[in-house]
């Protein structure tokens, strides 16, 4: 078995348990349905606020892309997304791996390839700690019953408040939106960040 292999190995374990799970709820990849949102006047919105203090925006915005695709909901998986890319591009001074349209392209995919995926290109993105919390998600995503220590608490208040959530049908996120974060507004960072993408492109 490959090093790779080896290294994805636990993710596989719930890959067919969370089709089943899609299946159950009638969720499936690219949809959403109408929800408002609500600000907390910090830098993250009221719903995330504790998860954005102790996870830090790298953490919070992956697992919330994650879970919102998960869920069916496009236009929140793409702020999250957005809101990614521009914590990291600030943070380490380079683009992430992927794109947004590529990071998008793999939560559309499915399930098991999507989790493969962002593992792979977060350990090139030296994230290799967030792949962990990742691969917890998906399995307590599908098994809540799972659930033991703290840290899966935190986990769990994600995965119900993106679940209890709908997706509001719009790509841009606003100061009234639950998936609003203050970083998309810099638009310095955000003009500096478009430009190296396309000169990367």
């Amino acid at each position: 078995m490959s090093q790779r292999r080896m290294f994805l190995r636990p993710a596989v374990l719930v890959i067919e348990a969370i089709g089943k799970k899609l299946a159950q709820r009638k969720l499936h990849f690219g949809h959403g349905f109408a929800d408002p949102g609500q600000t907390s006047g910090g830098g993250m919105a009221a719903p995330y606020d504790g998860l954005f203090e102790r996870w830090g925006p790298l953490r919070t915005h992956l697992l919330a892309s994650s879970l919102s695709a998960l869920n069916g909901c496009r236009s929140k998986t793409q702020k999250h997304i957005r809101s990614f890319q521009l914590h990291y591009f600030k943070a380490r001074g380079r683009l992430f791996p992927i794109d947004e349209a590529e990071f998008l392209a793999l939560t559309e995919a499915g399930p098991d390839e999507m989790i493969e995926s962002l593992v792979a290109h977060l350990v090139r993105a030296n994230l290799a700690e967030e792949t962990d919390p990742l691969r917890r998600t998906f399995e307590l995503y599908v098994f809540p019953s799972k659930a033991k220590d703290g840290r899966d608490g935190r986990l769990m208040e994600l995965i119900e408040i993106l679940s209890a959530a709908g997706d509001d049908s719009h790509a841009e996120a606003s100061p009234t939106d639950m998936d609003y974060d203050a970083i998309v507004s810099d638009a310095d960072l955000s003009a500096r960040y478009d430009a190296l993408r396309q000169q990367a492109a």
